[in-house]
């Protein structure tokens, strides 16, 4: 009788303390389970914002030239660059709208290319719903993710580029003509000439 007496309240302690710790061990599943969602959620956001910006750049690239001389303007909200990015985050899953915002900014709004020309900002948001951790709040959880990119038109410092990637004597120099390349800045962005060719007999004279 004692003995029973003995079990029976071992097993009465080893409940309390699953009763105890469950809520803890409930909360590290929680954590676990939604952290993981965060991060994945983070990544594919950080994705769309990417290929807003490198969407919006495009149109700053077609339209380069009016940049420089200050006659191009993407604010509003209508405006092709502004359209691009929110067309890609769209195709990327995080359409303007609902549960997830996609704000451009031409040039961009802040931190170091703040109202720089040739510069596209793309902050997309998304509010995450909750699903077990709604027993600690029911407001969904905001994953931010901003990226900025830049278009322009520039010289490579490259006199001479043959583009042939595999045909042997690409570039061949041969008779009795003088070649004078200018422009080309050997050692520095580019060089004077350039042969992108794998073949062991790239150039010829």
């Amino acid at each position: 009788e004692r003995l029973r007496t003995r079990t029976l309240r071992r097993r009465g302690a080893v409940a309390i303390l699953i009763a105890l710790l469950l809520p803890v061990l409930l909360g590290f599943l929680v954590v676990t389970l939604e952290g993981g969602l965060s991060r994945d959620t983070r990544r594919k956001v950080q994705n769309a914002a990417d290929a807003a910006a490198l969407a919006a750049a495009t149109e700053l690239f077609i339209h380069y030239p009016a940049i420089v001389d200050s006659s191009f303007s993407d604010a509003h909200p209508s405006g092709s660059g502004a359209a691009a990015a929110r067309a890609a985050a769209a195709a990327n899953g995080f359409p303007d709208g609902g549960n997830s915002s996609v704000v451009v900014n031409l040039p961009p709004a802040g931190g170091p290319f703040k109202n720089k020309a040739g510069y596209a900002e793309v902050i997309v948001t998304f509010n995450q719903p909750r699903y077990l951790s709604r027993m600690w709040g029911g407001e969904s959880i905001s994953v931010v993710a901003r990226a900025v990119s830049r278009a322009r038109w520039a010289g490579t410092n490259i006199g001479i580029m043959v583009l042939d990637a595999a045909v042997k004597n690409a570039l061949i120099g041969s008779g009795n003509g003088n070649l004078t390349v200018t422009g080309g800045s050997p050692g520095t962005e580019g060089a004077a000439v350039i042969v992108n060719s794998n073949n062991w007999v790239a150039a010829a004279a």
